[in-house]
């Protein structure tokens, strides 16, 4: 009996499952096993966090929940039995989408590092012509009060009008200094370039259109990856996701 249980223990560790017991009657016990006991705890929950959507929803909870009917009248179904069903079926669908899901973690990988190569291009180039064309193409540094404008989810062209002609007036009639009209934004501080500024000066200096027409490239290029809708649902940062691909592609090997 001993060298049995050595024999399927070192079976079970090869396999990745949990110690099996075998009891005096020559049964095996302690067979259930879950694929995802394998998985660190930090790289499972990015999986599925990120990707679980891929592997775990494929079946309506009500209707297949009434499946398994329960003995206890009091009882909309066998939740036991049901629940176990779901851990199974969540194993089985991520074996057979496993292929998927690490294409599917691949591909935001190499977004996210597309849009980081992009934004180092964009940014690369802004600091060559920022000093050269100065607070002609960059934008001002904007009040708490301007900052809460443009931040207003309801906004309108005409609300914003509104609201930076009101911000030039910091005493109210009252006499009282509203501190939000003059407290810098932590948000809008400057220094950046603002699009209509720099058209604007493109305008009156055609000269430079070329350059313009450069730095406009590169940001519709960076933005259109930065707004690239990921397969990743919630937006993890790059490592995690490094992380979760590397173990996956691994997994899939052994």
């Amino acid at each position: 009996m001993k060298n049995l249980n050595e024999q399927i223990s070192r079976i079970r560790k090869v396999m990745g499952l949990n110690e099996a017991i075998v009891g005096v009657d020559g049964e095996l016990s302690g067979m259930e096993s879950n694929i995802f006991d394998e998985f660190p705890d930090d790289v499972l929950k990015t999986l599925e966090d990120e990707y679980g959507y891929m592997y775990s929803h494929n079946f309506d909870w009500n209707s297949k929940s009434r499946e398994f009917t329960s003995s206890d009248p009091n009882k909309a179904y066998d939740a036991p039995a049901f629940n176990k069903w779901v851990e199974k079926n969540k194993q089985d669908e991520f074996m057979k989408n496993l292929d998927r899901v690490i294409s599917a973690v691949r591909s935001d990988l190499l977004l996210m590092k597309r849009t980081e190569l992009m934004k180092k291009k964009l940014d690369a180039f802004e600091e060559l012509i920022k000093p050269v064309f100065g607070n002609h193409i960059t934008g001002n540094v904007l009040t708490k009060f301007e900052e809460d404008v443009l931040m207003d989810p309801n906004a309108t062209i005409e609300s914003i009008e509104r609201g930076f002609a009101e911000a030039k007036n910091i005493i109210d009639q009252y006499g009282n200094i509203d501190s939000s009209k003059m407290e810098k934004s932590t948000l809008f501080t400057g220094g950046d370039i603002n699009i209509p500024n720099f058209e604007r000066f493109v305008i009156a200096n055609p000269e430079y259109r070329k350059t313009f027409d450069i730095w406009n490239k590169l940001h519709d290029e960076y933005l259109d990856l930065y707004l690239t809708k990921k397969n990743a649902f919630r937006g993890y940062t790059y490592e995690p996701l490094r992380k979760l691909y590397d173990f996956l592609v691994t997994y899939k090997k052994k």
